[in-house]
């Protein structure tokens, strides 16, 4: 179990983890220092690295709006959290020239959330939404989301394997996850005082799915979720039906000889088929590894191919991944060829190594990709309070991970 005095994610209003607004920007990344390269840092150090590579002639300035959302990703109608004279960024984001011999974007420009000028800490945790400008400040280029956490209760989160006792295989494997924690007494902190009863809330993250939260709430009426001892100074979040899923597909497209510029690109061992009943090899637990120097460092495009039967072609599917935010958005939803009897999905990819996943009809995660405990997944565990200060707000009292133990056995405790 690992714990963290402050963190930060990234977010947006709108509907995906990372989202762009022109052609301009090629691609936007986030990159975090916990597992699975959660987007994440203390509060005042080990800033997320926010990136994106920007094809013009010419560098370009930019505002950075910075917004404080709630734990539904509204904008906090408050002027002391978001006071729009102060939440703009105007110094210039720093960046640097494209590898020579690289065509498809001319310079990456790359921000570090706390530690750049003008933001070296924040004063207030909770989600929040970064937004990049042009220097007018008339469009929108880019946005993402991040939550930035506290630290101050102390405990952990452990997980097991539970089977479901009514559920048919394999829809019967699931994960349960308890985290525990102990709200100190006032006189060990230094903040405004902290009160139980506002504590109520939890979201569960599956490795870098940031818009696919498991909540557990005190007022929720789900029954494979609790929260024990609310309204008391020693709290439990329970989620006992956690689909561990399957690891992930991965492509690695790192290789000039196996995928030469200038061409578009398939998977070298034919199209992908579905893993209902099969296990996949370890995956990197969402995280990218792209290549940043040299000649190669660029952009290459690439082909999906998902292999169906007939009876399936009516359906939606999207591909997901680092490079959309493990979102299922239009421009990765998939066609169908009659001819060849495929879904089918294009785009550019940075020259890298890559997870990824198919789902079916945009909220579906499992029947093309199966469902199997030995899936070994990291699950980060946020937890919010209700501030009533300046009309209510959320923050984020604590934020830890825990890896899925893996194995073909059940674990639970009863």
């Amino acid at each position: 179990m690992r714990q963290f005095l402050g963190l930060l994610l990234i977010c947006w209003t709108a509907a995906q983890a990372q989202e762009v607004y022109t052609e301009h920007i090629r691609e936007m990344r986030l990159q975090g220092t916990l597992d699975a390269g959660f987007p994440a840092s203390l509060v005042a150090s080990h800033p997320v690295t926010v990136s994106f590579d920007w094809d013009a002639p010419q560098p370009s300035a930019f505002v950075v709006r910075i917004w404080h959302c709630d734990r539904d990703w509204h904008r906090t109608e408050s002027v002391f959290l978001n006071d729009p004279t102060r939440n703009a960024l105007r110094e210039q984001i720093p960046y640097s020239l494209s590898p020579q011999g690289v065509e498809h974007y001319r310079y990456t420009y790359t921000l570090r959330l706390p530690g750049t000028a003008e933001l070296e800490r924040f004063r207030y945790s909770g989600n929040y939404a970064i937004e990049i400008w042009d220097d007018r400040e008339e469009h929108r280029l880019g946005s993402a989301r991040f939550f930035v956490a506290e630290s101050l209760l102390e405990g952990g989160v452990k997980v097991w394997n539970r089977l479901l006792p009514s559920g048919v295989a394999p829809w019967n494997q699931v994960n349960k996850l308890i985290a525990a924690y102990s709200v100190p007494p006032q006189e060990m902190r230094e903040r405004a005082p902290i009160y139980a009863q506002f504590i109520r809330t939890a979201d569960v993250y599956r490795n870098r799915e940031i818009l696919r939260p498991f909540r557990i709430d005190a007022d929720d009426q789900n029954p494979n979720t609790f929260v024990d001892g609310w309204g008391t100074n020693e709290l439990k979040f329970i989620i006992d039906n956690l689909p561990p899923g399957n690891e992930y597909r991965t492509i690695d497209l790192r290789s000039s000889d196996l995928y030469p510029p200038g061409r578009l690109h398939r998977s070298r061992g034919g199209a992908d088929v579905s893993r209902w009943l099969k296990q996949g090899t370890r995956d990197h637990n969402g995280i990218a590894a792209q290549v940043t120097t040299g000649l190669y460092a660029d952009y290459l495009e690439y082909q999906f191919e998902l292999l169906l039967p007939e009876e399936r072609s009516h359906d939606s599917v999207f591909v997901v991944g680092d490079f959309n935010g493990w979102t299922p958005t239009i421009p990765w939803a998939m066609w169908w060829d009659s001819e060849t009897g495929r879904f089918i999905a294009r785009g550019w990819l940075k020259r890298g190594q890559y997870d990824y996943q198919y789902v079916l009809n945009r909220n579906d995660w499992l029947s093309l990709e199966g469902n199997d405990w030995r899936t070994t997944s990291v699950y980060t565990v946020i937890v919010y309070y209700r501030d009533q200060r300046f009309g209510g707000f959320d923050r984020i009292l604590v934020i830890a991970q825990e890896r899925s133990p893996g194995g073909s056995e059940a674990t639970a405790p009863d």
